[in-house]
């Protein structure tokens, strides 16, 4: 996002020769983003249907995928930190209330879904 605010706010060189390497360096589409993305959204939508063992069935859907719930429990630790900023940022005035709310509400739905 700030390279993409950089570049709308005309705060870089538009005409430029490393298009390339700026767009390689970042990390949207990097295969472990990627997947576990998709392994996680799948994880959740199996929480959502009574009588199916989410993991098993993520697990069983996701063959290649190694270490799943290791992974994910990482990608939950990391939106444990963004609820630490997001806190942080509501102490500081930063962000608005219906903002922090929005993410309160979207924690308390994850909280007991995490493996």
């Amino acid at each position: 996002m700030l390279t993409l605010s950089f570049f709308l706010n005309g705060l870089v060189k538009k005409e430029r020769n490393d298009y390339f390497e700026i767009a390689d360096n970042l990390p949207f589409m990097t295969d472990i983003n990627v997947a576990l993305g998709l392994v996680v959204k799948h994880y959740l939508e199996q929480t959502l249907d009574n009588g199916v063992d989410a993991m098993d069935s993520t697990e069983k859907t996701f063959p290649s995928c190694t270490e799943i719930k290791a992974d994910m429990q990482k990608g939950f630790q990391f939106w444990d930190s963004v609820m630490a900023g997001v806190k942080t940022l509501k102490e500081a005035k930063s962000i608005s209330e219906v903002t922090y709310t929005m993410f309160v509400e979207a924690d308390n739905w994850l909280q007991p879904k995490k493996p």
